[in-house]
């Protein structure tokens, strides 16, 4: 699973593969999300969270995550879902990118 953070426009954002620890963590988090009522939006410039990427098609995970503002977008084959972050995935996911290296730019975007 390849968690990009959503940060720039014109040049690659800084991305990283989730440990088999950590795509654990992910599928607890995951579960029994309830349902929004409106879909994402994500703002055009800055910080727009994350976008986790399933190329491989990882068993008991979905093809795509988006998550920003208290929002998860889960994208499979048959469309996408919104659901409420009440199990702090974005703030899980701030963690890591911290952990691997992005305190600094984090910290430049407030976050």
């Amino acid at each position: 699973m390849r968690v990009e953070l959503d940060v720039f426009s014109g040049r690659p954002n800084p991305n990283w593969q989730l440990s088999p620890d950590e795509i654990a963590g992910l599928k607890a988090r995951l579960a029994g999300l309830p349902r929004c009522d409106q879909p994402i939006t994500e703002p055009v410039l800055g910080y727009r969270g994350f976008v986790l990427s399933n190329p491989q098609a990882a068993p008991g995970l979905p093809l795509q995550i988006s998550v920003h503002d208290g929002a998860v977008a889960i994208r499979t084959e048959a469309g996408a879902q919104c659901y409420t972050d009440v199990n702090g995935i974005e703030s899980w996911l701030l963690d890591l990118a911290r952990s691997r290296g992005h305190s600094a730019l984090l910290r430049e975007l407030g976050k």
